[in-house]
């Protein structure tokens, strides 16, 4: 008021801009309530449009701190209040306005004009339209067989080369570990000395009293040389079935050292298919259902478009997210917090499995993350937002 020196700014500026929205409805060629400079009434039309959406928050805002701020039955009463006074109340006032002045405005041709619109628009936001959902996932084998190193490790062997066909049974690669090939050689040395001082022992009264014991040591060094043994084992994995040898890193050479846990290949069953996985939010999964046809496209520059068909969708949220490369962090699209190690979803999702109608030859020797699009039920542009709605308001009414 003072910068443009307009006493009752608020009351003049909100009548100005009531008679303006009037007349882009209706044109129903009433005078202004004040004549203005068109400068001018631009200024304080503008002023009132802000003012009310100014308005329009503060007020949300307050009945939303009034409803987390007391108890909670006075705070949705209170919430209401503020809804129906501030917000509500204006707009029933604007409306009664319209209602004594719908003998002139049914008249009107800019009001049928607008009053088609306003069904058209309704019937956009109302009507199903057909929807896709486009999100992260990953293609791989079925049936197939990770090899991952349980400690570092160093390779010394490796029989086969990316893409060989390996037979069951078979070691797929060997790796040395020193610290295991030291303790191995070490209780080696000690249990062919105890089993020597076992044997000579008749010929020795001292060592004939210690015999029995020498036998027990001897024994306990043979059981902790067969738990390293064993362990060694796990570093000369074997092909549990016969299947595709696929490298994760295909440079991979003899003498290389390896990371703690690291991926080394893939063993793939040969007749086993193919399938496409990924997790999809409560907004999402609600419109996904088994037959569904959906499209794959991996993160490559070019790639081959993988039909697909939903076989599966999870009745259970997960409480982990498996494939730590559909976590955003990681570029894919699930939000997740890492907690312990695992990467636990911020909101709850559900896998939904899908078959590969016809698998590319090119994209057979590895295991791919792409873009998944689903032709997803139909559904209307507003139905998402009323779920939500509907979802968040039957969550905080309850007792």
């Amino acid at each position: 008021m003072d910068a443009l020196d307009l006493p009752n700014l608020h009351a003049r500026s909100f009548a100005l801009a009531r008679w303006k929205l009037r007349e882009w409805l209706f044109d129903l060629g009433d005078e202004p309530p004040e004549h203005w400079s068109r400068s001018r009434a631009i200024l304080i039309i503008a002023f009132a449009w802000a003012t009310w959406l100014y308005r329009l928050v503060l007020f949300l805002g307050i009945a939303i701190l009034v409803y987390h701020f007391f108890v909670k039955l006075v705070g949705i009463f209170l919430f209401f209040v503020e809804i129906l006074w501030f917000v509500a109340k204006p707009l029933a006032s604007e409306l009664a306005v319209w209602r004594t002045l719908w003998p002139r405005i049914v008249l009107r041709s800019r009001s049928r004009r607008a009053a088609v619109w306003s069904a058209l628009l309704c019937i956009i936001l109302l009507l199903p339209l057909p929807s896709r959902i486009s999100v992260s996932a990953v293609l791989k084998p079925q049936e197939s067989w990770p090899i991952y190193v349980p400690a570092g490790a160093r390779i010394e062997a490796m029989p086969f080369k990316h893409g060989d066909w390996v037979p069951a049974g078979q070691t797929l690669m060997q790796l040395y570990v020193p610290e295991l090939a030291s303790r191995a050689k070490t209780l080696k040395l000690r249990l062919d000395q105890q089993r020597y001082l076992a044997e000579t022992s008749a010929f020795n009264d001292d060592l004939r009293k210690r015999w029995m014991v020498s036998e027990q040591t001897a024994l306990a060094t043979q059981a902790e040389l067969q738990g390293v043994q064993a362990e060694q084992h796990q570093y000369a994995p074997a092909a549990p079935f016969g299947g595709q040898f696929l490298l994760a890193d295909p440079d991979l050479t003899v003498g290389q050292w390896i990371g703690k846990k690291d991926n080394l290949a893939l063993l793939v069953h040969q007749s086993s298919p193919w399938r496409v996985e990924t997790w999809l939010d409560e907004d999402d999964v609600a419109r996904v259902r088994v037959g569904q046809s959906a499209k794959f496209l991996t993160d490559g520059p070019t790639s081959p478009i993988v039909d697909l068909k939903v076989i599966s969708v999870d009745k259970d949220a997960a409480r982990v997210l498996p494939r730590r490369e559909l976590a955003s962090l990681l570029g894919g699209h699930v939000m997740t917090r890492e907690r312990s190690g695992q990467l636990i979803p911020e909101r709850a999702v559900y896998r939904v499995t899908l078959e590969v109608l016809q698998m590319p030859d090119e994209l057979k020797q590895l295991t791919w993350r792409g873009q998944l699009i689903i032709h997803a039920n139909w559904q209307s542009p507003i139905a998402r937002y009323a779920r939500q709605m509907l979802m968040v308001l039957v969550r905080e009414i309850g007792f």
